[in-house]
């Protein structure tokens, strides 16, 4: 049976940031709760929020649009709206294709480690 969990949650996350960290689970919780606040309250103010080699979070407004109403069959109006997409990094990627859980990391190299 596999101990590998298929989903963590934001205070299991918090607890693995704890115990990488070697703080109390509920700083690493803590830590977690204020990065993603951090996050939440800038793509809100409309600021894109890159983390190198990991990805960005970008605010997107949608314009206003005709839909239709599947149970009607009528058009209804859909009111423009602000959303929020996330693109992945190219080494999150790469990262993420290799399968790897041991090596994986986005962690950048030393400049004495960087290839040509």
């Amino acid at each position: 049976m596999s101990t590998t969990p298929t989903s963590i949650n934001k205070t299991a996350l918090g607890h693995l940031v704890a115990n990488q960290l070697g703080i109390s689970q509920r700083d690493g919780v803590r830590a977690v709760d204020a990065v993603l606040e951090v996050i939440t309250r800038s793509v809100t103010a409309g600021t894109v929020v890159a983390v190198t080699n990991f990805g960005a979070f970008v605010p997107v407004q949608r314009a206003a649009r005709a839909a239709r109403n599947p149970h009607t069959g009528g058009t209804v109006t859909v009111p423009a709206r602000q959303e929020v997409r996330f693109r992945v990094s190219q080494r999150l990627r790469e990262t993420v294709q290799a399968a790897d859980p041991a090596t994986a990391t986005i962690r950048k190299f030393p400049k004495s480690r960087r290839s040509a």
